[in-house]
């Protein structure tokens, strides 16, 4: 059995509301914090396949700082929210390279910058 041939037109609003799904979902998922595989698939009127994809997006490819629990549902780092700007990951990358080069009180003001703006799964790895 061959696939249909979609059509460019189709396709491209296929991946704008698939856009716009996921992007509802990482504003969700920053409001509730923590939520279960059946809650997301009530909200979205997903099935699970369609969960894993979309919560391996935001993870992956949005830097949504997901902790997952095993087979019951995700919740979000602590100090990440959707509505927070935050470092992209290469520019973060940079200010912890540099950091190893300043004097000890600079690296106090960079650290609160990190921790701030940072991505809270690499900020969990900066010394106290």
């Amino acid at each position: 059995m061959s696939k249909k041939k979609v059509l460019a037109k189709t396709e491209s609003k296929r991946d704008e509301n698939l856009f716009q799904r996921r992007l509802k979902m990482m504003y969700w998922l920053s409001e509730v914090r923590q939520t279960t595989y059946e809650e997301i698939g009530e909200v979205f009127h997903l099935n699970p396949g369609s969960i894993k994809i979309d919560l391996d997006y935001l993870e992956n490819d949005c830097d949504v700082p997901l902790i997952r629990i095993r087979g019951k549902g995700t919740r979000v780092a602590d100090n990440w929210y959707a509505s927070k700007p935050h470092l992209l990951p290469e520019d973060e990358r940079f200010l912890l390279l540099i950091r190893s080069y300043l004097p000890e009180e600079k690296k106090k003001k960079l650290d609160e910058i990190i921790r701030k703006y940072g991505n809270p799964k690499s900020v969990e790895t900066l010394p106290d």
